[in-house]
């Protein structure tokens, strides 16, 4: 038929120069740009993700774009740039909406405001496949939601749920220094949204630094956080909470279950620390259903390592939610991170409780980092994307996986270290179950 064979045609593009340290107005090409409409992304900083196109339950059949804001020229520091989400039209990029504030009534435990828009969009469908709500997070560590029926675009608004922040708690063995209370907790990682059979939905996911470019010779270009966390987020208790509105929710209440440091087998050097792990089979899916779910805190910074930090997507496959850390390895005489070598980590925990499915907290792999995950679910087989830091270092895999097989690229595939679990035995009836999937992607740095 006439027009299937069209090639792709360049159509717009925005761009804010400020970033580049240059001045003037927002610059704009393309032959779909309007002479009308609002192109006023003065706000709008160095996208690290990518925008989102869905149709919206309102009524209109109309699709949109919404894009986070991204990095600010100073990371968000002293000015609104990266601080907003644009609602636009595909069509021409035309801004039909923008939010740069949390709504009224909630603006978080810290009295934050909104932060960078750093952290990739998921939303929410119903039966039609139009969107209900969008989940996204910032620099100031919310987690955001957006209710997508309320009326037009024009009537959308950014809540915060949760707020992450440190607990600032003393560490576990009292070795070490605890982080400052309160801080928050910049969260750049996508998210994972879920549902269980029973109809509970749930967050999934981790906090990680940011980095931007220049960031090698200048800290004014980084966020370091003063800990790191994983997390699973039960929507249904939180957003029902008459806490939320009064004075938000955060990881220092007593309705989240806070878990601790485990200690993990490390190479000698590393130092032992965190508590051991004692697994416990009798806690299950229905367990934790009416408080607001879980936060793991990871190793702080300890000897001759630095802190431990997420360094991909979560994943979750056959009720089983997938995180990938690393523990970078520290000098005698640096207090720098060495790039070259470090233990990377795999997490495998019921989404229920962020207990693990292994008969340890994780499984490590020493100078070996993990940069994404993906699998197949039919033949619970789990693929990573590593990264040898050292020659040699890919046996690790070998040793600690069965049905390894090498794709090429730095990509593995290996058999799921557990038993298939559903929490029915029912292999098709799958406890937990991801909220439109998207195509999981990844990077190591600029």
């Amino acid at each position: 038929m006439d027009g299937q064979n069209k090639e792709p045609s360049f159509e717009w593009a925005i761009e804010n120069p400020k970033y580049q340290n240059e001045t003037g107005a927002v610059r704009r090409w393309g032959k779909a740009l309007s002479s009308y409409g609002n192109y006023d992304y003065t706000d709008l900083g160095l996208t690290i993700v990518p925008g989102v196109y869905f149709t919206p339950a309102d009524g209109s059949a109309n699709t949109i774009g919404v894009l986070p804001g991204g990095l600010g020229h100073r990371l968000g520091k002293n000015d609104t740039q990266g601080k907003a989400f644009y609602i636009f039209n595909p069509i021409d990029g035309s801004i039909l909406w923008k939010i740069n504030s949390i709504a009224t009534g909630y603006v978080g435990p810290s009295q934050s405001p909104l932060g960078m828009g750093v952290s990739p969009i998921i939303y929410k469908e119903n039966s039609a496949k139009e969107t209900v709500a969008f989940y996204t997070a910032d620099s100031e560590g919310n987690i955001l939601k957006c209710d997508t029926t309320v009326g037009s675009v024009y009537n959308w608004k950014l809540q915060s749920i949760f707020q992450l922040l440190t607990v600032g708690s003393k560490f576990e063995n009292n070795a070490g220094q605890p982080p400052s209370a309160n801080e928050p907790i910049v969260v750049p990682i996508k998210m994972v949204l879920a549902r269980t059979r029973t109809g509970y939905e749930w967050l999934f996911g981790g906090t990680s630094n940011l980095y931007a470019p220049g960031s090698d010779t200048n800290d004014s270009r980084k966020i370091i956080n003063q800990e790191q966390l994983l997390y699973g987020l039960n929507l249904n208790s939180i957003v029902l909470s008459p806490k939320l509105t009064k004075e938000g929710i955060n990881p220092k209440d007593d309705n989240v279950r806070k878990l601790t440091y485990y200690a993990d087998t490390l190479p000698g050097d590393y130092g032992s620390y965190g508590q051991p792990y004692v697994k416990n089979d009798e806690t299950g899916l229905d367990y934790g259903m009416d408080d607001y779910g879980w936060i793991l805190r990871l190793r702080p910074k300890f000897g001759k390592t630095g802190a431990e930090y997420l360094t991909a997507n979560p994943f979750l496959l056959n009720n089983v939610i997938h995180f990938a850390t690393f523990i970078p390895h520290i000098g005698a005489n640096s207090e720098e991170a060495c790039v070259n070598i470090g233990v990377g980590k795999l997490y495998a925990l019921d989404p229920s409780t962020g207990q693990s499915f292994l008969d340890k907290p994780a499984i490590t792999l020493e100078n070996i980092k993990i940069a994404g995950i993906s699998g197949n679910k039919d033949e619970n087989r789990l693929t990573l994307s590593v990264k040898e830091l050292k020659a040699g270092a890919i046996r690790t895999i070998r040793d600690n996986f069965s049905g390894v097989r090498d794709l090429g690229n730095g990509l593995v595939d290996i058999i799921a270290p557990y038993r298939r679990f559903d929490g029915s035995g029912d292999p098709d009836n799958i406890g937990f179950e991801e909220l439109v999937p998207h195509v999981q992607y990844w990077r190591e740095g600029f």
